[in-house]
């Protein structure tokens, strides 16, 4: 049985992507729409408790993270080397498509960080590190 977003999922996307982005044009209005359409869809029937909370508790260290990096980047200039790894996924996110899309928002916006890939197993990930 193949699960659909609904379309108070699709609705609720969209309006946080015009929120983010603040603006009303045509194009980030599809933008929001075919994002609010390929996202799948969420619940949290499915999703352990224990496991949630394990990523809530990552959001403050992480935000923190991403403000130290986003006020130390500029000073650094071009000194800085790039380090592509591949790592398992965090054991709290092991199964839940939920979990893993938090957890790759959160390493996303960190300033130095990008992914790369993902797979069943395994995350791709490009850091910047400091030499």
């Amino acid at each position: 049985m193949k699960r659909t977003t609904t379309p108070l999922q699709i609705a609720g996307t969209l309006v946080a992507w015009l929120l983010l982005t603040a603006s009303l044009s045509t194009l980030n209005v599809l933008i929001g729409l075919g994002i609010g359409l390929l996202l799948p869809p969420l619940t949290l029937r499915k999703t352990n408790r224990g496991n949630l909370i394990a990523m809530l508790r990552l959001i403050p260290g992480t935000t923190l993270q991403g403000i130290r990096e986003g006020l130390t980047l500029p000073l650094q200039g071009l000194r800085s080397r790039p380090d592509i790894s591949e790592d398992p996924w965090p054991q709290w996110a092991q199964r839940d498509p939920m979990l893993r899309f938090g957890w790759l928002v959160m390493v996303s916006f960190t300033p130095k960080t990008l992914v790369l890939g993902t797979s069943t197993d395994t995350v791709r990930t490009h850091l910047e590190k400091v030499s």
